[in-house]
């Protein structure tokens, strides 16, 4: 039985994310996720550079996804608009 409550849990896979993406990739998800809490999923109004476009992975929008729904329960994540 999973007894962690939401911010554990988000928080657990948010390291477990930091341990296993590169640095680079890391620090833009992060970006990413907490432009989307701030203010919505349109990842264009981020102004990614050529190289952060190229860390936008299908693996890395699925992990913010995934956070989103840890992050706002009931929401099963927000689906992202492409960069």
């Amino acid at each position: 039985m999973d007894t962690q409550t939401g911010p554990a849990r988000l928080d657990q896979r948010i390291e477990s994310l930091r341990a296993r993406l590169p640095a680079g990739q890391f620090i833009l998800l992060m970006r990413v996720f907490n432009a989307c809490l701030a203010g919505g999923s349109d990842v264009s109004r981020l102004h990614l550079t050529p190289q952060e476009q190229e860390l936008f992975t299908p693996e890395v929008r699925g992990e913010i996804v995934a956070l989103l729904g840890l992050a706002l329960p009931g929401t099963h994540g927000t689906p992202l608009r492409a960069a």
